[in-house]
């Protein structure tokens, strides 16, 4: 299922919640962020990844935004990466020291191994994918 809502494409998986942004993050959409996530962590969300393959700007609105939801996050035992920073957004994470603070991942199978969730290229067939998979 995916959601166009306030400059954001949402797609859903089980316990997982990916947010693309896009753009800037204003103060409004900040605010409806914020509220979405939270009533999803009730829900027994596990994992946020927020993708920042769109963002074009990230004002310190945006930056408390995401500290406020880092710690929504932690209280409901949920943990939230970021994705795909670009140069710019990511020295802006590195010099206020969000990048320590937070887990900021340079790709999607970065956040893949730190979720412990198994990651197979794709090298045909869901069978063969399948049959690449270490045996227990």
């Amino acid at each position: 299922m995916q959601t166009h809502t306030a400059g954001f494409v949402i797609a859903d998986k089980a316990d997982c919640r990916v947010i693309a942004m896009r753009g800037i993050l204003t103060a409004e959409a900040g605010i409806w962020l914020q509220e979405d996530v939270k009533k999803e962590l009730t829900r027994g969300l596990a994992f946020l990844v927020i993708d920042l393959t769109g963002v074009t700007r990230l004002p310190t609105t945006a930056i408390g935004r995401l500290l406020v939801i880092d710690g929504l996050c932690r209280k409901y035992a949920c943990r939230m990466m970021l994705v795909n920073a670009g140069p710019e957004i990511r020295s802006i994470l590195s010099l206020i020291g969000l990048d320590r603070e937070m887990a900021v991942f340079d790709s999607y199978e970065e956040v893949l191994r730190a979720a412990h969730v198994p990651f197979f290229r794709r090298r045909g067939t869901a069978r063969q994918a399948e049959t690449d998979a270490p045996r227990g």
